[in-house]
């Protein structure tokens, strides 16, 4: 769009006055932010590097041109032309504005022949003092279903306030060329040089209108402040008192989605989310999984408390369904094997042997049946037989592992398949 305010103006002029790419520049680009491809091609390797060809003694994933030393990343077979697309970004100042300016860098590669480069600058970003930010980019294509097929034919234009919201404002280039002009300001706000895995006009608007990303970067809460301006605020912003009491005793939340995982399931457990001693756990991870462990099984009670309010209910679908094989047992002398009869059955069973037969409402599956196999009135393990194959789908013991008597509890079932059978035609 024309520019409107003096603003706008003056951003138009300053852009025009912005050196050209240079050559090293270019350079920089080309080397850096690229692959090195290879393609096969009549049962030879084409290095697209250097135009070298060689027939390979056997088949690699990522063959090593004999040529130029280059590792080569495989395109599919019998191609011709190829091409790859990198953003590259140049980042310096212009009056008191920091400026980003983001390059399409376009590498063509066909076999037998040197790789050509060409770059084309698609937008640039002007960065006042305060955060604000004023972009120019060139049009794109409204009717491609890729949000960024330039015209590259067209000039950079000044963009409207709400670029900032469009996700081409967001683009991370791929490499940044290495000398870099940055503001005092800028400096002074934290930054000493690295991005951090964040676009370079993310990080700027971030650190120089919101206290609390200077303050993590300052802090080098590095997790938290990509996690806060790349993916969600509003987390990091209601977590901020403890994030603070982490900086102040040298705690580095070293992934913050765990750890706003974890502060959450203290806040359920009513613990103090001010206390160091709770929110800067040596282990994270065995801090977190141990209060995940904790929750399951209240929650596991509370299902189990839920569901014995409601044992009658299930008790009549569960009759109903399998009513005709109540009764049947078998016998090797030693292990004795019966259906369950009752929904409470379930709940012993699964109680005993700390599994999910009752859990996991296993009385509710019209195609399985399932049993209890004990010794001497003593509990070994539950079986599930599907009454569609009639073949043993687990048998499971305590804590959902085999008994020793695993093998005969199988055999034994096995050898009086056949009664299970006889009552299911017999259903029918």
């Amino acid at each position: 769009m024309k520019p409107k305010t003096a603003l706008q103006r003056q951003v138009v002029e300053l852009s025009s006055q912005l050196p050209k790419i240079t050559e090293e520049q270019k350079n920089y680009s080309s080397e850096k932010s690229f692959l090195q491809w290879g393609v096969i091609s009549r049962n030879k390797i084409h290095c697209l590097e250097c135009a070298h060809n060689w027939k390979p003694i056997k088949q690699l994933k990522s063959p090593k041109c004999p040529n130029c030393g280059n590792k080569l990343k495989m395109f599919g077979e019998n191609k011709v032309h190829f091409d790859e697309r990198e953003y590259y970004s140049i980042v310096t100042t212009k009056e008191n504005f920091q400026v980003v300016r983001m390059f399409l860098s376009v590498k063509n590669m066909k076999k037998s022949e040197l790789p050509t480069y060409y770059h084309i600058e698609v937008m640039q970003h002007f960065i006042d003092q305060k955060g604000n930010v004023t972009s120019m980019a060139k049009n794109r294509q409204s009717m491609s279903q890729y949000y960024d097929q330039w015209c590259y034919g067209s000039e950079l234009t000044v963009q409207s306030k709400d670029f900032k919201n469009h996700r081409l404002f967001f683009l991370n280039p791929y490499k940044i060329y290495p000398a870099k002009n940055i503001l005092p300001i800028i400096k002074r706000n934290g930054f000493k040089g690295k991005f951090h895995d964040i676009s370079p006009q993310d990080l700027f608007t971030a650190i120089l209108s919101d206290s609390n990303a200077e303050t993590l970067l300052k802090t080098n809460q590095i997790d938290t402040l990509n996690y806060y301006i790349t993916k969600h605020k509003t987390s990091v912003s209601n977590n901020w008192s403890s994030i603070k009491i982490c900086s102040k005793n040298g705690y580095i939340i070293k992934d913050f989605s765990l750890w706003k995982d974890y502060i959450d399931l203290l806040k359920q457990f009513n613990k103090d989310v001010h206390n160091p001693k709770y929110i800067c756990p040596a282990d994270l991870n065995k801090a977190h999984d141990k209060l995940v462990e904790k929750k399951r099984k209240i929650q596991l009670k509370e299902k189990i408390s839920e569901m014995k309010e409601n044992l009658k209910t299930y008790q009549k679908k569960y009759s109903e369904t399998k009513k005709s094989y109540f009764g049947l047992s078998f016998s090797d002398g030693n292990i004795t094997i019966k259906v369950l009869e009752s929904v409470k059955d379930f709940l012993v069973e699964g109680e005993t042997h700390g599994h999910c037969v009752f859990t996991n409402e296993y009385f509710n599956k019209t195609d399985s049946l399932i049993l209890s196999a004990s010794l001497n009135d003593v509990k070994l393990e539950t079986i599930e037989i599907s009454l569609e194959t009639l073949k043993i789908i687990q048998s499971r013991g305590t804590k959902n592992k085999a008994t020793k008597y695993n093998g005969k509890i199988i055999d034994l079932v096995n050898r009086n398949m056949h009664k299970i059978d006889a009552i299911t035609k017999q259903a029918c």
